[in-house]
């Protein structure tokens, strides 16, 4: 239902595509030189930073299909194998903690005086609150760190502590945007 084995790579690939564009952007600015005057192997290509958003998004959208083998986005498989995924890493207490903090950051942001809720959306967040956060753990801005839980959780049947606490650090930063 889980492919441990596959190795996710849109998050690397990225952040390696972003920092070679900055030294890209950074020789032509410092030197004069544009980047395709360079010989640099490196350098060959030019992208922009929307190329990059484009081309790992779409690698993350593969990936997330590929863990749950499904065929596609839309594919049942998905939601099915992410249900089923956090029931198992539920079992794990540190991980159920981060799964409780997560809950109650969506709680209190729903009773926030800066954000006007009705009584009812109120009620369907804490209704959706699994769903908001399963969504959330495997989206486009955390997946590669539930990845890496997930793998650990279910091949030795325990998490490291670093990893969760990267995990816990970007579910905040991802739930207070």
């Amino acid at each position: 239902m889980y492919n441990t084995d596959f190795k996710v790579k849109y998050h690397e690939i990225e952040t390696e595509l972003v920092y070679k564009l900055k030294v890209k952007d950074t020789d032509t600015t410092t030197t004069g030189i544009k980047a395709d005057d360079d010989d640099s192997p490196d350098l060959e290509y030019e992208y922009s930073n929307q190329d990059i958003i484009d081309i790992c998004h779409k690698l993350y959208i593969d990936e997330l299909c590929s863990v749950f083998y499904a065929e596609n986005i839309l594919d049942d498989k998905i939601d099915q194998g992410m249900k089923y995924v956090v029931e198992k890493m539920v079992l794990n207490p540190d991980f159920k903690s981060i799964i409780d903090k997560m809950k109650e950051l969506l709680y209190f942001n729903a009773h926030c005086d800066s954000v006007i809720l009705s009584e009812e959306q109120k009620n369907n967040l804490r209704e959706n609150s699994d769903f908001i956060i399963i969504v959330t753990l495997f989206s486009e801005h955390i997946f590669y760190i539930t990845h890496k839980c997930v793998c650990q959780q279910i091949n030795t049947g325990h998490i490291d502590n670093e990893l969760l606490n990267e995990l816990n650090q970007h579910t905040i930063k991802v739930l207070t945007l």
